[in-house]
């Protein structure tokens, strides 16, 4: 999101070049790293493309450029140094080409991140870019910068709200990212590079900052609440001997840190801001016991935790039954210095919404310094092996987010289950 923030800061008037001349941008080959090697793992051998790209500078115009025909020409899809993905995760679409309509720039602050001890091989940020002229295109530096950050939008009827998704890779790593779409609090399928899909699955090379153009289809009049999820490293809670060994060793990743980051906007259609889906309150607040200090994230526990935010009662591994039924409790709060909000609780099960309670979605009216408890359950998938439970909670639905604290307004948590 601070991504976003600095698109827009980096996209100033350039110093005007005499007649006659020719200002080129400097460049530097797509893949600027060597081989480097993974402790522990494998030597890693960033692929190389036959264009150059321009380097970002801070307070500069820097130009998109569109993305080469070659781009992944050279990538090994078979070894490439992350997680594969578990065969039983479906409605993926993979993204092995990108075409001419996705913009590509260099970063020049990109630094080696060792994957080692204390240290993951993660730099990644992501944003929107808008603009009301669906014409329009970040490539070539277009002058005056014709795009914002979308917080906030409105779009006649019949219009199509068709942003760039930007994200970029400050590693010195390739990864995975996957990317879902929450329309109205319901996952939906979306548009990315001009494919239709419910997750997208892009690899991200060192150094990049990718535009890729977004398509969510006719909205209906009214105000829509739209969240972009994007799971950078989304595999890596799968395929674990011994989970446990594997979430507490020191030189490998954090299993439990979720790299799940949401990038929300309001799309008002027809100038009528009536929320489009109608959400009841489910839940109230309670009051939080004196010694919990926990947070806005769903939290996991125990069906017979006393209270799912003490040490011993909250869960980041856990065991189930294979095609079984699985309890838990989950949890959710505001601090006494954030306000009263409506929170609202998602639950994905392997990257797919899951219904809890009889609904996908569970609201509650939370006060400052009150809590909402909710025990539930779900429904574990047949296949035996990890599964990755993530809980999303997303602050006062519908609200005009050019207001208050507009980019802090959601929370996730990660819960792996072993199915026996």
């Amino acid at each position: 999101m601070l991504l976003s923030l600095a698109l827009a800061a980096a996209c100033g008037t350039e110093a005007p070049a005499r007649s006659g001349d020719t200002a080129a941008p400097d460049t530097e080959p797509v893949a600027p790293f060597s081989a480097t090697q993974d402790p522990g793992t494998r030597e890693i051998t960033i692929v190389e493309s036959s264009v150059s790209i321009p380097l970002q500078k801070w307070g500069e115009g820097e130009p998109y450029l569109p993305a080469p025909a070659d781009y992944y020409e050279n990538y090994d899809w078979d070894t490439s140094p992350t997680t594969e993905r578990p065969a039983f995760i479906s409605d993926v679409v993979e993204h092995r080409s990108l075409s001419e309509n996705v913009g590509i720039r260099g970063l020049s602050i990109t630094t080696l991140a060792p994957r080692g001890e204390g240290e993951t091989g993660h730099g990644f940020s992501t944003g929107f870019l808008w603009s009301s002229d669906p014409n329009d295109t970040p490539m070539g530096n277009p002058q005056p910068w014709p795009f914002e950050t979308a917080e906030e939008v409105s779009v006649v009827t019949g219009d199509l709200f068709t942003p760039y998704l930007v994200f970029a890779t400050f590693s010195g790593f390739e990864g995975t990212a996957l990317v879902t779409a929450i329309v109205d609090y319901k996952q939906v399928e979306f548009e990315m590079d001009g494919i239709s899909g419910l997750l997208h699955e892009f690899k991200t090379l060192p150094g990049r900052s990718l535009a890729v153009p977004v398509n969510f289809g006719n909205l209906a009049p009214g105000a829509h609440d739209i969240q972009l999820v994007l799971f950078d490293d989304p595999y890596n809670g799968y395929g674990h001997d011994d989970i446990e060994a594997a979430l507490r060793s020191a030189t490998g990743y954090n299993l439990l840190r979720v790299f799940m980051m949401d990038y929300r906007v309001r799309v008002v259609v027809g100038g009528d801001d009536t929320p489009a889906r109608a959400l009841s309150t489910q839940s109230l607040g309670q009051a939080t016991p004196p010694d919990i200090r926990g947070g806005p994230a769903a939290f996991f526990a125990r069906t017979a935790a006393t209270h799912p935010m003490r040490e011993e009662n909250q869960m980041s591994v856990d065991e189930g039954e294979a095609g079984g039924e699985y309890n838990f409790r989950t949890w959710t709060s505001r601090f006494e210095n954030i306000g009263d909000a409506t929170q609202a609780l998602m639950l994905f099960l392997d990257f797919q919404q899951i219904p809890f309670n009889g609904d996908t979605v569970h609201i509650a009216d939370i006060k400052a310094g009150e809590e909402v408890i909710i025990d539930t359950s779900i429904t574990l998938p047949d296949q035996p092996g990890d599964h990755q439970l993530f809980g999303m909670v997303t602050y006062d639905p519908y609200r005009n987010l050019g207001e208050r604290f507009a980019r802090s307004d959601y929370s996730s948590r990660k819960l792996v289950i072993n199915a026996r």
